[in-house]
């Protein structure tokens, strides 16, 4: 549905199944989708299942995020 981006795949291998992408960014997907149009999403939120908040900054201050909580900044 739409193009996996670096941050989706640092959840991923964090936390498996349990990321989901949600908000703008589905519905900028659906839209494109039904629409044909090319729509460039700058919406990226995502909610993580099965984890503690605390268990959720451990993994990631081990995979270099500079925030969470309300904001992820994944990078080096």
């Amino acid at each position: 549905m739409f193009d996996l981006t670096s941050v989706d795949t640092t959840l991923v291998q964090l936390f498996g199944p349990n990321v989901f992408a949600i908000s703008g960014r589905v519905r900028d997907a659906l839209i494109a989708e039904h629409s044909g149009a090319a729509i460039e999403c700058k919406d990226f939120a995502f909610v993580i299942t099965g984890h503690t908040l605390d268990q959720v900054r451990e993994r990631l201050g081990s995979a270099g995020a500079h925030r969470c909580g309300g904001r992820l900044l994944c990078g080096p």
